[in-house]
């Protein structure tokens, strides 16, 4: 068994989500409809105040390059820009989602990261490091989600089965070495 990546984080995190306004299962369009739209523009500045303070802090770290981070940049809009009611209740939802999310925060970021590459190392794979791990990620979906590529899905499938089957990691690293230099690097 490989050794323990990162106790810090792989322990668990200290993740305490911010203090909400209303009850957490009422975060959604319905729930919310009992609040008049005075308190929502209320809360929804309050929590978006909060992602973007997050959003800004992870800007300028390698998890800029997390798919969190890519999902939500630029995504919470000003509140003045919210026209209508039902669009206010509809991105309060989204954000209480966001805000409350572990991987919302670079902590949480570090946790999850450490987390996934202590699971790859378990199982061999001890070429993946916090240097490399998103452009695995990427390499991970790219292989999943097209089949007609380098890497042809089948020829990347059976050095995955082989890696499980006889802990013979080599032909995934190389596959993932040769994605980063190709498709990865014209990103």
């Amino acid at each position: 068994m490989a050794k323990n990546y990162n106790r810090r984080y792989t322990e668990g995190t200290k993740f305490k989500p911010p203090r909400l306004s209303f009850s957490a299962w009422e975060y959604n369009p319905q729930g919310l409809q009992r609040y008049d739209e005075r308190t929502l523009r209320k809360e929804y500045t309050r929590l978006r105040d909060i992602a973007q303070k997050r959003l800004g802090r992870m800007g300028n770290t390698i998890f800029s390059e997390s798919e969190t981070y890519q999902q939500n940049v630029g995504q919470f809009e000003k509140t003045r820009d919210i026209k209508t009611e039902s669009q206010l209740r509809q991105s309060l939802t989204q954000l209480a989602r966001f805000v409350m999310a572990e991987s919302s925060t670079i902590q949480g970021q570090k946790a999850i990261m450490a987390r996934g590459i202590q699971q790859w190392r378990e199982k061999g794979y001890n070429f993946i490091n916090e240097g490399n791990w998103f452009a695995f990620t990427r390499f991970l979906e790219y292989v999943k989600s097209n089949d007609k590529n380098i890497y042809s899905l089948d020829a990347a499938m059976e050095a995955f089965q082989a890696a499980d089957e006889q802990g013979d990691t080599s032909n995934v690293e190389l596959l993932f070495e040769e994605y980063q230099s190709t498709i990865d690097g014209y990103r």
